[in-house]
């Protein structure tokens, strides 16, 4: 057990393919929704990815993200380490949940479509789990009780073709998925309360 005050870092990744635009924009967006809970580590990266690409300046207004504060972020080639790593894996599609696995089999049960988990926690009461951990445990509880969608159904839109028009929606699926997936966490001074 932790001592009191000693917090573990909760590892989020955010996967998609070329860690330019879906998986950066749920980064950014997850990040200043759980701004207050500094145990939370988020990052990203993509399974084809360049590494060491700038962040997208659409992307960057999109989460609102000023165009001074992007510079020392870069995109990521997806690898065994960083899913080794990550507490939890959310991916943009079914396909890359399936890389990640194969790539990793142990991250088979906190990995998930993005949309999929947000899916799930929408079923959750609000500030109802105190914890990253706590909020997966009742996550795959509540699959279990959830009929599996339908092929293609919890995958982002891939804004990369018509980027003008699909990266606005794109965005709105995951602003959408980051409020449900953050709503059953209790908010942090609770949590910390409750860890004393």
């Amino acid at each position: 057990m932790h001592a009191t005050g000693a917090r573990t870092p909760f590892t989020v990744l955010l996967v998609c393919t070329a860690n330019r635009y879906r998986s950066p924009v749920a980064e950014h967006l997850l990040r200043a929704e759980l701004a207050a809970r500094a145990d939370w580590v988020i990052g990203s990266a993509g399974t084809q990815a360049r590494e060491g690409e700038e962040l997208d300046s659409r992307v960057a207004a999109l989460v609102g993200v000023p165009s001074g504060d992007a510079g020392s972020w870069r995109s990521r080639r997806l690898t065994a380490q960083l899913v080794e790593q990550a507490d939890l894996v959310l991916t943009a599609e079914e396909a890359h949940r399936q890389v990640v696995v194969q790539m990793w089999p142990r991250a088979l049960h906190h990995t998930f479509a993005l949309l999929s988990f947000a899916r799930l926690a929408a079923q959750l009461p609000n500030e109802s789990v105190a914890s990253g951990h706590a909020l997966i445990e009742a996550v795959n509880q509540a699959r279990t009780h959830t009929q599996p969608p339908q092929a293609g159904a919890d995958d982002i839109v891939d804004p990369v073709r018509h980027l003008r028009r699909k990266l606005p929606a794109c965005a709105g699926q995951i602003r959408g998925a980051v409020t449900a997936l953050s709503a059953p966490l209790v908010p942090m001074r609770v949590a910390a309360n409750h860890a004393r």
